[in-house]
């Protein structure tokens, strides 16, 4: 922003226009728009990501892992109710993967 400030308003005006005096001014900290509280995510998300060695091949770690990730989900949905005075609508669980020969595999359920 400094080396912006430093250009002379004319000249900013020809390369940008109408915009050169919000930026001049953005870059001199001039802000004129107001402060708004942060909104609420729309939606929380926990997931995990299992790669080469430690890809899930066996039922026992897959059955693990979700039940991990389920707790995890669980409580911060709870968290985000008591916080924030909503449910839940929608849950949607997705996995990828590779077969055998390397081909991509993907499924995903929503209810």
């Amino acid at each position: 922003a400094g080396a912006l400030a430093a250009v002379p308003l004319p000249r900013l005006q020809s390369l940008f226009g109408e915009a050169a005096v919000g930026l001049l001014k953005l870059a001199h900290g001039i802000d004129g728009e107001v402060v708004t509280a942060r909104l609420l995510p729309k939606s929380l998300s926990c997931g995990k990501t299992f790669r080469g060695a430690h890809a899930l091949s066996e039922l026992l770690t897959v059955t693990h892992w979700l039940r991990c990730l389920g707790e995890e989900l669980a409580a911060r949905l709870g968290e985000d109710a008591d916080l924030n005075d909503r449910r839940a609508g929608t849950l949607t669980v997705s996995a990828s993967g590779s077969s055998a020969d390397g081909r991509p595999l993907q499924a995903s359920r929503s209810g």
